[in-house]
């Protein structure tokens, strides 16, 4: 009961922050797209960074290597539902829906809760591996789910490996 205790300290705030910021707009109508900036450009690479800096390569491998294989995996839940259960869904898209977890939103705050911060190396190895799976298969997918042959997902694929570094200068 005390870890619940202690889990639900530290993740409800989180959410209070979120609340604050949507009653915020509404009252003042501020803009979402400077913290979003914020947030995306800077802290979470600082977060990211700093703690694969702590981590060991060999832990940072394998766990990465773990929850890309895991998410990979989830591929197999997503074809038994779409032939079983939702047979009109596009079969692209379940298959990215089933393949996403929520490591950076929802995981760190409650390994953070759960463990303290010396098991966020650990996390974060989790999270890179996850973001790296959406980077390549995952992506793949969401072209799927746009009518595109496998031929012309595949070259739009390594089109955007291509120009991610240019793009992400653009913004």
């Amino acid at each position: 009961m005390e870890l619940l205790q202690e889990l639900l300290n530290k993740v409800l705030p989180l959410y209070g922050f979120i609340l604050i910021g949507f009653f915020a707009k509404k009252r003042w109508q501020l803009g979402s797209k400077w913290i979003s900036k914020i947030l995306l450009y800077l802290l979470i690479p600082l977060l990211i960074i700093e703690n694969m800096l702590q981590a060991e390569l060999s832990e940072s491998a394998v766990v990465g290597s773990i929850i890309f294989v895991l998410a990979l995996a989830m591929n197999i839940p997503a074809i038994i539902c779409k032939r079983f259960v939702a047979k009109d869904f596009n079969g692209s898209l379940l298959k990215g829906s089933f393949s996403y977890y929520n490591i950076g939103w929802f995981g760190i705050p409650v390994v953070m809760a759960l463990f303290g911060n010396e098991q966020m190396p650990l996390i974060i190895s989790a999270y890179v591996g996850n973001v790296f799976y959406g980077d390549t298969i995952g992506y793949y997918l969401i072209s799927r789910t746009k009518g595109l042959p496998v031929k012309e997902a595949a070259k739009t694929f390594f089109v955007y490996l291509l120009c991610m570094p240019v793009l992400s200068r653009c913004y």
